[in-house]
């Protein structure tokens, strides 16, 4: 779109180079404005297409390309360049104030409402169950805070909600504490290695690996065999 009048801007001159190709001469006086929209394309990772508009603004050969933001017809960030000088230098092409207003109107954001935060996925009680025991939540998943997981207050309070039979195995706190961390340093080290495992697995191969080698398992040799390594 060709923005001016004939009375103030003269047409540009054409002509050729030296190497005979075509040119316009600038005007002698005056600037030619030219503002015109334009959209490019952008196929995205998953196969879907955008597209992207963009307001070109043009005074006297320099151009200039702003993005247009969703809802934008004249981008802020030219209105926040350019508007003073519509005001004193191209006040022929507003016109007036009313103009201005409506050269630099930008439509206001609908607000939306919000819920204050997701709901909790379990009941406070629950929450406090896990901290104690180490345990943390990741949404609606239970997750290990190992900082708090491996301390000994949270390894006595999951020691007795062991069953008796578990609690004559491992014996106390201090052994189970003992194969949480072996079980966490195990897991690292297969993490280094890029080995798809989790912290449940590695506490089970380390507790096998231990009690393997035992023909006849009673609860004397397990408690033995946890302790001795």
């Amino acid at each position: 779109m060709y923005i001016g009048n004939s009375s103030f801007f003269k047409p540009c001159t054409p002509y050729h180079d030296k190497n005979g190709r075509l040119h316009m001469k600038p005007p002698d006086w005056g600037e030619d404005i030219y503002m015109w929209w334009s959209t490019k394309e952008h196929i995205c990772a998953d196969g879907t297409l955008r597209h992207y508009k963009y307001f070109n603004f043009s005074v006297g050969g320099k151009r200039e390309q702003y993005y247009c933001r969703p809802g934008e017809h004249y981008p802020q960030k030219f209105i926040d360049l350019h508007s003073m000088d519509f005001c004193l230098n191209f006040f022929f092409f507003l016109g007036s104030q009313e103009a201005l207003a409506r050269f630099a109107y930008k439509p206001k954001k609908t607000k939306t409402k919000r819920k204050n935060g997701r709901p909790k996925a379990f009941s406070s009680e629950i929450y406090d169950l896990l901290e104690v025991s180490g345990f943390g939540t990741n949404g609606s998943k239970i997750v290990i805070k190992y900082k708090k997981y491996l301390t000994k207050e949270a390894t006595v309070f999951r020691f007795n909600l062991l069953s008796d039979e578990n609690k004559a195995v491992i014996g106390d706190a201090e052994t189970l504490l003992a194969l949480s961390k072996q079980a966490y340093s195990l897991l690292k080290s297969r993490n280094s290695k890029s080995i798809k495992t989790s912290y449940e697995e590695c506490f089970r191969d380390n507790v096998l690996q231990k009690t393997s080698s035992l023909d006849i398992p009673s609860v004397e040799r397990l408690h033995e065999a946890l302790v001795a390594a």
